[in-house]
């Protein structure tokens, strides 16, 4: 779910968020109100947009094994996770089926790789006893006019995927902020997991968390982010920084 930084200057939000389908150069683009829900490209290659972290940290940061996707969208993840050569199988939940049919429909061979599921993202998450090599929590909701964190990602979600995680396992959360300008589960991130490295965007509003019981440095995380975006031909190349989440303040 990325969120321009520059979509909230002067912009009000519609009083009630309308999921569209926008096509775009070698895609199509799932939005509501102001807020890209997902990115899908056709074939592999960048999305221009936070997708492209979030296949990179995959890519780089999780171990072998099945990765978890909460808030599937419309498999904006897969093109840029296809451009590095990772094509690991998914588990992915949603409560909208939209993007996925629109995901089967223009992207038959990549569908069969993702073992999808249309269920609340809490519940199918508890049900599950297997362990994941890589949880990515990427939930949004309408409410009041505007896109938000599920409550759920303030504590709960955050608990349930640290103990869904396998041996050396790592945990995705991309966060937006709060009306308040607070951020829904980043203080349960901190809490739980001993390692936590933050990405930062100059065009995005989102926070990417990533978070484990051992992380390689920001440093060395953010020379792979630069060189795998720059592999993939990505726009955010040189426009993001990873560093040490330095609190839960609001918005700056």
């Amino acid at each position: 779910m990325p969120l321009r930084k520059r979509n909230l200057e002067g912009i009000q939000p519609a009083e009630s968020p309308v999921t569209r389908v926008v096509p775009v150069p070698g895609g199509i683009r799932l939005a509501q109100g102001d807020v890209v829900l997902s990115e899908l490209r056709l074939l592999p290659g960048p999305t221009h947009s936070v997708f492209d972290v979030l296949a990179c940290l995959v890519h780089r940061l999780a171990p072998p094994g099945e990765v978890a996707v909460l808030g599937f969208g419309a498999g904006g993840i897969l093109a840029p996770m296809r451009a590095l050569g990772c094509d690991r199988p998914l588990q992915a939940v949603d409560v909208d089926a939209t993007g996925h049919r629109l995901f089967q429909q223009w992207c038959p061979a990549w569908a069969e790789d993702v073992a999808w599921r249309q269920a609340d993202a809490t519940t199918w998450l508890r049900g599950q006893r297997r362990r994941f090599a890589c949880v990515l929590e990427d939930l949004s909701e309408p409410r009041d006019g505007d896109v938000h964190k599920p409550v759920d990602c303030r504590r709960t979600l955050p608990r349930l995927i640290g103990r869904r995680l396998g041996r050396g396992g790592v945990a995705v959360f991309n966060l937006v902020p709060d009306a308040d300008g607070s951020w829904p589960g980043m203080a349960e991130v901190l809490r739980l997991f001993p390692c936590v490295l933050e990405v930062r965007y100059a065009e995005y509003l989102n926070r990417t968390l990533v978070a484990g019981t051992r992380l390689p440095g920001s440093g060395s995380v953010g020379r792979w982010l630069q060189a795998d975006l720059r592999r993939m031909g990505s726009q955010l190349e040189g426009r993001t920084r990873v560093g040490t989440p330095l609190g839960t303040g609001t918005v700056r």
